[in-house]
């Protein structure tokens, strides 16, 4: 895919009712090595799908058939071709979000499911942050560091291009958390016009995501919708966290692993928004 497909693959979304945020492709854009694969007839782009590169890890997303071309094998060439992209760079797990509709075509391709994915929302509000002990401060530029090697330790592999290239897209929407000078957490902002989306976020302790989550809603501002994507089951903190907060969730997708299986990451608090689709 080139610059030039960009309007058609707005179409395309725009048919199938996804929605069609150019800022997700910029992000992707910033990412090392991330490409896209079209199918064209008439001239027309009919499907695409994205492969993203992350360290051991690579997402496939942002898949598409038009719905008068299903059927034809369209999504299963498409998915095919991310995950021979992704393995070619040494990938050794490949990741991605499910439909209902399109779990059997994973499967198909020898994908299993790992968990169900929760779209959470809420409101920003203002409420007195915690002070003291894990007290959240904006990132900084020396930040950075720091994050991605707690980022990397916790999720299990290396996302470190995925989050420089959220921090360049929304730059000083970070946010850190420490207790007696220890790195405890980090939660990164974007918005979309009235929206708000939180994630990545990753947390080591309740009390840091607490804190994190209490600043990130004052941040959004009064009454703005913010929306978090979630991946943990029933026992991880961050259920009682976001009810805490006024969040409620529907499952939506399934998070579906192709190779090696990646270990859970009781950190995470909201994964990655822009590759959660």
């Amino acid at each position: 895919m080139c610059g030039s497909d960009l309007p058609g693959v707005r179409r395309l979304r725009s048919v199938v009712g996804w929605s069609a945020e150019p800022a997700a492709f910029e992000l992707l854009r910033g990412v090392a090595e991330a490409r896209w694969a079209v199918a064209e007839e008439a001239g027309e782009i009919v499907g695409m799908v994205g492969a993203v590169p992350v360290g051991e890890v690579g997402i496939l997303c942002h898949l598409a058939v038009h719905e008068a071309h299903r059927g034809r094998g369209i999504g299963a060439a498409l998915s095919r071709w991310a995950v021979a992209y992704l393995r070619s760079l040494g990938t050794r797990t490949v990741r991605l979000y499910a439909t209902a509709e399109a779990r059997e075509l994973y499967r198909t391709l020898g994908f299993r499911t790992v968990r169900r994915r929760l779209l959470l929302r809420g409101f920003g509000h203002v409420r007195s942050r915690e002070r003291g002990t894990g007290a959240a401060e904006v990132m900084r530029f020396g930040d950075l560091p720091e994050v991605v090697g707690h980022d990397r330790w916790w999720a299990g592999f290396d996302r470190s291009r995925v989050l420089k290239a959220a921090l360049r897209l929304h730059p000083g929407a970070g946010l850190v958390v420490r207790e007696s000078g220890r790195f405890r957490g980090y939660l990164l902002l974007s918005r979309f016009g009235e929206r708000v989306r939180v994630g990545p976020f990753m947390a080591a302790d309740p009390t840091s995501a607490r804190a994190l989550l209490g600043w990130a809603l004052e941040l959004a501002g009064e009454g703005t919708e913010v929306e978090a994507v979630f991946t943990g089951d029933e026992r991880h903190p961050a259920r009682s966290l976001y009810r805490e907060f006024g969040f409620s969730g529907t499952e939506d997708r399934t998070m579906m692993e192709h190779g090696r299986p990646l270990p859970g990451s009781e950190e995470s608090y909201a994964t990655t928004a822009y590759l959660a689709t």
